[in-house]
C-alpha cells in the first residue's frame, strides 16, 4: 500500500470572486498562499518524517504555486513534476462566469452528475480517464503528493473510496486540506479499466 496526499490548490481569485475557473490560469489570492504554507506543514506531519517519493501538479499557476509554498513550508527537497492530466475540468462556456447565478438558475446542477458537463467542457467522467491514465503510470513507491484542483481530486477520491459515481460530484473538496488515502499497488490500473469499459 502506497500513501498518497490529494492538496486541492488554495482560495484563488476566481475562488473569492465566486466565479468558474476550469482551465483558466488564475492566480492565488494572499489568503490562498497562506493556506498553502499551513498545507505544507500538515503535510509533512502526515508523512511522519518521510520525504515525498514523488511530488506531481497541474500545471495551472494556481496548483503550481500551492505545490511550490506546501513544498517549501515542509523542507521537502523534491522535483516538482508538471502534467496538463491533472488540470481542472474544463467548463467550456461558462468558465468565467458567476458560480451562484448558475446554480441559481438549476444550471449548475449538471455539473454534479457523472457524465454532465457545461457547454463545451469535461464531464467528472472525462477528467478521471485523463488524470488515472497518468496516476497508473507512476513508481508505485513511498509516498506520492499530487497538487490539483477540486473538482479533479473530488472525482480521484470518490473513485478510490467507492463512492457511488453519480454522488461524487456532490463531495466537498476544501481548498488547501490535504485528504491522506492508502492505495494498493494495482488499484490505478483497475480503476482505469473500469472507466475505460
Amino acid at each position: 500500500m502506497n500513501q498518497w496526499i490529494f492538496l486541492r490548490h488554495g482560495e484563488s481569485i476566481a475562488n473569492q470572486q465566486r466565479v468558474f475557473s476550469g482551465h483558466q490560469d488564475v492566480e492565488l489570492t494572499e489568503h490562498g498562499r497562506e493556506q498553502a504554507i499551513q498545507a505544507g506543514v500538515q503535510i509533512k506531519q502526515l508523512l511522519r518524517g518521510q520525504v515525498p517519493h514523488t511530488a506531481w501538479s497541474s500545471d495551472l499557476i494556481r496548483a503550481r504555486e500551492t505545490a511550490t509554498l506546501a513544498l517549501s513550508a515542509a523542507h521537502f527537497d523534491c522535483t516538482l513534476n508538471i502534467d496538463p492530466a491533472l488540470r481542472e475540468r474544463n467548463l467550456g462556456d461558462w468558465q468565467g462566469h458567476c458560480i451562484d447565478a448558475l446554480k441559481a438558475s438549476g444550471e449548475r446542477d449538471i455539473l454534479l452528475t457523472w457524465k454532465g458537463h457545461a457547454p463545451g467542457g469535461e464531464s467528472l467522467a472525462d477528467i478521471s480517464l485523463r488524470a488515472v491514465q497518468l496516476l497508473k503510470s507512476l513508481p508505485q513507491q513511498g509516498p506520492i503528493l499530487i497538487v490539483a484542483h477540486g473538482g479533479l481530486i473530488r472525482a480521484l477520491v470518490g473513485l478510490l473510496d467507492g463512492t457511488d459515481r453519480e454522488q461524487i460530484g456532490r463531495v466537498n473538496i476544501p481548498n488547501a486540506q490535504p485528504i491522506e488515502r492508502w492505495v494498493s499497488d494495482v488499484r490505478w490500473t483497475q480503476i482505469f479499466r473500469e472507466l475505460s469499459g
